[in-house]
């Protein structure tokens, strides 16, 4: 789970904070009205992942029943809620659909977590930092770097690559500081380094 939401926090993180180049790249600038709703979907990632590894997990020690009846309830329950409390707005629509799922995902871990003993609160020590990374990140790209290239693929680029060398830059700052002991600290520091190592070989 820490190797999996390592990855996915900074696309997530990167997503909501430059939907709008992203948009303007892929789509063009005609499509301005898509940029919050783009923003408001990227939430989803962290749901969707945490649910995959969490349904993996429960299918691994025979608990099909319960992920089926997490479905069921997760669903209904969004699902009436959405319609009971009706958005405006599209954009309005995806953002509370995110929220939600991000809930019932947590509300999920907390129930896996107590059938099968994940150890919940030493995964909160290491996904702590990972998100404050991810955040603390996006502010020092937006803080310090101002002027950027005039071409779109050159300015989705430049962010991305930034914003990716800063939060590895942080997260290993933190883990020298705070964190060298942790286990699940230490596994993602292995699958960086190791992915590092992969990389600099194929170039080679």
């Amino acid at each position: 789970i820490s190797i999996i939401f390592f990855v996915i926090t900074p696309i997530t993180v990167f997503t909501w904070s430059y939907s709008q180049i992203i948009v303007d790249f892929i789509l063009g600038s005609k499509w301005n009205n898509a940029e919050p709703i783009l923003a408001a979907m990227s939430l989803l990632l962290l749901p969707y992942s945490l649910n995959k590894i969490l349904e993996i997990c429960c299918i691994s020690v025979g608990l099909v029943r319960q992920i089926f009846i997490y479905d069921v309830v997760s669903t209904i329950s969004i699902v009436g809620f959405l319609i009971i409390f009706s958005a405006e707005t599209i954009s309005e629509f995806s953002f509370r659909f995110s929220l939600l799922n991000i809930g019932f995902s947590i509300v999920f871990l907390i129930y896996v977590d107590r059938l099968i003993a994940l150890g919940i609160f030493r995964l909160v020590k290491v996904l702590v930092p990972i998100l404050f990374s991810g955040l603390f990140a996006k502010f020092l790209v937006d803080y310090t770097f101002e002027s950027t290239p005039d071409l779109l693929f050159l300015q989705l680029l430049y962010f991305l690559t930034l914003y990716l060398f800063t939060y590895i830059l942080v997260f290993v700052g933190i883990y020298f500081l705070l964190l060298r002991k942790n286990h699940d600290v230490i596994m993602i520091t292995n699958f960086l380094f190791s992915t590092i190592k992969k990389l600099s070989i194929r170039k080679n």
